[in-house]
Parts: C-alpha cells; structure tokens; sequence
C-alpha cells in the first residue's frame, strides 16, 4: 500500500508503529528514538517543510537507514513521492526530483528570484534576507521564521536572476554550501551585491552541507559559523595585490598557468570531435521505452554506473571478486542476486593488492569462465592510468575495446587520485569526468568503482562529485558497537541505493576456504537486538528461579532495574526465553502476562550480565553463529562450527571472520 498524508506525517506514524518514543513541538517539529540504533535519549530530529520532510540522526545513521528500519524509503521525504516542484513568480517550475534532479518547465526566460515577494515585504520592513544555493535550503529556513531567496540551477547561476530586489536591504546572509561551487558561488553573489546593501555576512552551516542540513540538525539562525574572510573574492589575483603576500600571489599564478596548460594540451591532442545533432522531441519520443532491466538483479541496473564505498578493511576486495565471478560464471552475486553477464569480457582495474595476493584470492574465487576476465595489475604504476590525458585515455579505450569489455571495474580510487595529485576532497571530478569519457570511447556502458569509507564514517570519503557521479551506491560495513571502534572480526553489513535500487541492509557471511560471500539475514540493529537477548535471558532465568513464582514482564523489568541491562534487552531475554521453551507463560489478572521457569529447562548458569570485551563481539552467545568449535584469546578470531540459525539469519560455515 502507498503510504498517504504528508511526509512528516508518515514519518511520525511510522515512528510511532515501530515503538520509537516521539515528542512534537507543534505540526513541524519532533524529537524521536532513532530505529537505528540504541536510543535512551531521542537523538533523531524530523522537521516539515514546504513539500517534503528533513530527517537528521544526531547520533551519526545515514537516512536511508533510518527509513529502512521503518520500512519506508528515501521517496517518503517528499509529500508527493515523485519529488516536489518549486514555482518561481515569473513562471519558471523547477522539479527536484528523487535522485536529485531539476528539470525546468514553463517560463525558463523568467529571471525573478524565488519568494520574490517575500524578499521584498523582508526588504521594506528592515529584516534580515538570507540567500542559499537551493529551493530546498529556502523552504528550509522558512520554517525556521526567516526568509530566504535563491536563484534556479544551484550553484553557479546567480546571473540567471535580477538581484535587484534585494537592494537597499539592511542585512543580507549568504549561506555558502560546504564544497567549492558553493563557496565559488557565495562569493559572486557578495560581488553582485557589495555596495547595494547594507550588512553582507557570508556563513556556512555548523552540521551538515548546507542550510538544509543545518536546519535538519536543530540549529538556528544565530548558529550558522561565519567564514574568515568577509572580503569580496576576484578574479585576478592582481586586483588584490595590497592583500595577498607574494607566496600567495605565485601560487595562484601557478595555479592558473597548470590550468591553461591542461587545456592547451588537451585541445592539441584532442581526437577528432564526435557529431552533435539536436534532435526534435517527437522524433525522440518516436523510440520505444525499453523496460528497466538489471545486469545484477535489484542491485546493478543495465548502463549504469556503480560506487563501491567500504569502511577499512571491511571486504571491498572480496566483494569486487565475487562480483567479478558472479559477472563472468552468471551464478548469483552474493548467492542472492541474479546476473545477466554482460556480452563482453569485465575488465578489471586493479591498483591495491600485490600482484601475487591478487592472484591467489582470484584463485580461490573459483571462476570457471576465465576467458571472460581481462585485468590489469597497476600497483606502483598508478600514473599509467592519467586518463586526463586525451592520448593517454585514447590508448586505454583502444585496449579495452581490443579486449572487448562490456564492463569494467576499477579497485580502487583513492591510488589514482593520490598518483594524479588530485584532493580526494575537491577535485574526484576531474578523473571521473574523463574516466566516463573513456569508458564511452572505449563502447562500454557499465562500471563499477571502489573507494574508501572516511574511517569514523559509513559514507564514501571525498567531494560532492562522489556521491553525484555513481546512479548506484553500494556500501559495505563492519558491526560496530555505539562508541566503539569496529572490530576487524566482526560481521560485515550490505545495502544498495539508487536509481531503480533500494536494498535494504543485511548481514554478509564469508566462507575462508572459497572466499565466497552470502547475503542475507538481518541488519546491525537486528543483530544487536539478539545479541541483548542472549545476554539477558540468563539474567531473566535467573531472576525467575530466585522469585520462584509467576512474575508479569512489568514486575521482571522492575526487579532488574539495578542490573546492566536495559529494557529492551530484558525484554527480548522473556521472549527468547519463550522461543526456546525455557520460559512459560499464561495469561494473568488485567490482562498480565505472566513468566515462570519450564520446569523440565535446566537451571540457569549466570546471574549478572556477561562482561564485554572491548572491540568485540561475543559470537558464542548469539545464536546467529552457530556453536563455537574453537577460540583464541587476544586476537580477536573465533572458529565457528556449522549451524543452522533462526529466520532471520543465514547459515555460516566454518570460518575465522576476520580473513574476509
């Protein structure tokens, strides 16, 4: 069923139906229990704006995460679920749309600023106007009480409005994204501006990348952090010569110079421009809708362009083997999702392992259809691969058009950047944007490119332009408890989003002997959850045995209220407790239920909660694993026995799991 009403009013309902507590202040703000993780004290913020809904988990859980714990997706943030449509005084409508596009419709020549009229009633009465980079940061801060403007098209398009409304006002606050077209674009808006108002602050949001963010995390306008240097930017560094030392003034001359020289050089060795013909829009409606088709079943759609991001160590290397098997062989990727192998060879970009560690793990892979695999081993000769290059990249779409690839996959980014000398943080645009032109010369239209977590993180490190160029994201990471660093042995989590992809987390389980990965079973939260429950039901077993008579669940969590455990926990001991038979119950007085020990269930063996070993996971507890067949204290591996698991959970072969 389509979930109906606003998206701050499905989000709340769904909070509510999954037990989250949930305090409003008004009808566009709440505080709740993130479903995400173990949350005493609601750390999740959801506020309402103007045609959709901002979510912001103070304890650091990606939103789609969040959504996924409440069985909702990243559509339910609009109020109408295919996106939200901002109109423009003039009669321009921008449409941002689920995967962050703005197509324009009506009146494009329309060069009015948006909430125009509000601007202006703003300027009349002396109140302050801020001045953001997008629609969705203005509605935003409209319902913070402020009022905002923006020009269309984001950053780089204040020329496309008339700024003059805004003249004569008495403070103007321009609110710069944090990534360098923002920050480029505040400052053309304080150059157009300077001399025509009377305050200009430039300011960027304290959490978060933008206003949106800002707002979304609670802050308010007296939070925004204000930039350093007030002083309008130029465009040559001579202009401002009293300013600038003479180390500064070099750099920049150098800067420009190793631009113009890598433009120069790439019109010279240029190939031949392809024909650009315009095409009319009934001639390119007369082309059929071909259906979504998939080359991995729900996670990879044909054409499209994949990211890889992993926390450190998490696997990505044994991810991109199954995935290269999978590609070539046809068997399921991760045994779960069903492959249509592309018509040509996969290629594989390799610039991590050591040849020879290579070799062995793709050994161990099994692949059977070997002649469908060409790769490239490109550790310590990185700057090979300087696709910027116009000639360079020309030999490497001749290479793998020669190998006919129909897909290739690059393992990792982040070598090539620092080969390049490129920031991770600011320039990962300039070697994806040619990296895509060679794959287009070369005839492939699918690839798959691997990068790094930041590592206090579960997003891909580095600039906007990551989290823009893939259509898919997939992410790979460890069990973590709150507040500790993950455990290199610890179980690994899988989740996919994108165009056509929405696959929520579950758990990896890794087999040694064939490097084989299998998804399925639970997420972090589910797994946490079980493992509280192992802990607690001796807890609870031996509290009844103490008792000796029937007790209520009220009456249990009361009596252990002095323990280590929380509520939750000893609850999900009673109901394991009654899963396993070890526990009785039967209906009491006013509708209690009441618990007492299955006569026939051996005795408990503990009466306090077990001790936690930092940076660990007790898997000997959890019935996820299977029974324990052997351990060794002080590295962290544990040797695991086959065994079935519950319904919520995959079967685990033998294993030490911190070879995956």
């Amino acid at each position: 069923m389509t979930p109906t009403g606003t998206a701050y009013q499905r989000i709340i309902a769904a909070l509510e139906t999954h037990g989250s507590k949930v305090r409003t202040n008004g009808r566009q703000r709440a505080q709740a229990q993130c479903p995400h993780h173990e949350d005493t004290h609601p750390s999740l913020s959801v506020t309402a704006i103007d045609g959709s809904a901002l979510l912001h988990c103070h304890g650091g859980c990606e939103t789609v995460d969040v959504l996924a714990d409440l069985n909702l997706e990243m559509a339910d943030l609009f109020d109408n679920r295919d996106g939200v449509t901002y109109r423009y005084p003039g009669g321009r409508f921008v449409r941002r749309t689920l995967t962050k596009e703005f197509p324009q419709s009506g009146n494009k020549a329309d060069n009015s600023m948006y909430r125009v009229e509000r601007v202006k009633q703003a300027v009349r009465q002396g109140k302050t106007v801020y001045v953001v980079e997008g629609e969705k940061d203005v509605h935003a801060l409209e319902s913070a009480g402020l009022v905002a403007t923006c020009n269309p098209m984001g950053a780089g398009n204040w020329d496309k409005i008339d700024p003059k409304p805004l003249h004569d006002a008495t403070a103007v606050v321009i609110v710069a994204d944090k990534d360098e077209p923002g920050m480029k674009h505040a400052r053309t808006v304080q150059r157009s501006l300077t001399g025509h108002v009377g305050a200009i602050t430039l300011v960027h949001a304290k959490i978060g990348k933008d206003a949106a963010d800002h707002i979304a995390a609670g802050h308010g306008a007296d939070d925004f952090v204000p930039l350093p240097d007030q002083a309008p930017a130029t465009d040559e560094p001579g202009a401002a010569a009293g300013e600038l030392d003479a180390d500064v003034a070099r750099e920049l001359r150098y800067l420009q110079v190793r631009d113009l020289a890598r433009v120069e050089h790439a019109r010279r060795t240029a190939p031949p421009p392809e024909p650009i013909a315009l095409l009319g829009l009934d001639e390119f409606l007369k082309v059929p809708d071909d259906p979504v088709t998939y080359r991995v079943d729900r996670l990879w759609p044909t054409g499209a362009r994949i990211l890889l991001s992993a926390q450190y160590k998490a696997g990505k290397s044994t991810v991109v083997g199954n995935l290269l098997r999978s590609l070539a062989d046809g068997e399921p990727f991760l045994g779960a999702f069903d492959v249509n192998p592309p018509a040509g060879r996969i290629a594989l970009i390799d610039n991590e392992l050591d040849e020879r560690t290579l070799r062995r793990w793709l050994r161990d892979q099994g692949v059977v259809h070997t002649d469908r695999v060409r790769l490239i081993p490109l550790r310590g000769r990185v700057h090979l691969f300087d696709v910027r290059d116009p000639a360079v990249r020309t030999r490497w779409a001749d290479e793998l058009r020669a190998a006919g690839a129909g897909a290739v996959i690059l393992d990792c980014l982040r070598p090539v950047l620092d080969a390049l000398h490129l920031s991770e943080d600011k320039e990962s645009g300039e070697f994806l944007t040619p990296f895509d032109a060679m794959t287009h010369q070369a005839g492939i239209t699918e690839s798959a490119v691997v990068h790094h977590m930041g590592h206090n993180g579960e997003r891909a490190r580095g600039d906007s332009n990551l989290l823009a160029w893939p259509d898919v994201l997939w992410r790979v990471v460890r069990q973590a408890e709150p507040g500790e660093e993950p455990d290199p042995s610890a179980p690994r989590f899988f989740t996919a989003f994108g165009r056509d992809v929405n696959v929520a987390e579950g758990a990896l389980t890794y087999d040694e002997a064939t490097r084989h990965l299998t998804f399925g079973g639970g997420n972090r939260r589910q797994a946490r959850a079980e493992r509280s429950a192992q802990e607690a039901l001796p807890v609870v077993t031996a509290y009844l045995a103490e008792r000796g008579e029937e007790v209520s669940g009220a009456q249990i969590e009361a009596g252990l209220n002095g323990s280590q455990l929380g509520r939750k926990a000893i609850r999900g001991g009673c109901r394991l407790g009654v899963q396993n038979g070890s526990i009785l119950t039967r209906d009491g007085a006013r509708g209690a239920v009441l618990h007492f020990l299955n006569p026939s269930s051996s005795p408990p063996r503990q009466t306090s909660p077990p001790a936690r070993r930092a940076n660990s996971i007790d898997l000997a507890t959890s019935p996820m694993y299977g029974e324990v067949r052997s351990s060794t204290e002080g590295n962290g591996q544990l040797q695991l026995a086959s065994g079935e698991v519950n319904d919520t959970h995959t079967h685990v072969s033998g294993q030490t799991l911190d070879g995956i």
